[in-house]
């Protein structure tokens, strides 16, 4: 399974790639974020394979 992060400023955008990753069964959203502080505090704490910013 490959665990990804979204950081966007944007939900809708947020919601629409959840929504496009969620029709796999080897990729999850492990969380989104709309700040980039909020992101690196997340990843000092998780593993993850690949963070998509905007």
């Amino acid at each position: 399974m490959i665990r990804i992060v979204l950081l966007d400023p944007y939900t809708v955008a947020q919601k629409g790639f959840k929504a496009f990753f969620k029709k796999t069964d080897h990729i999850k959203v492990v969380q989104t974020f709309s700040k980039v502080e909020q992101l690196f505090d997340f990843l000092n704490e998780e593993k993850v394979d690949i963070v998509l910013p905007k």
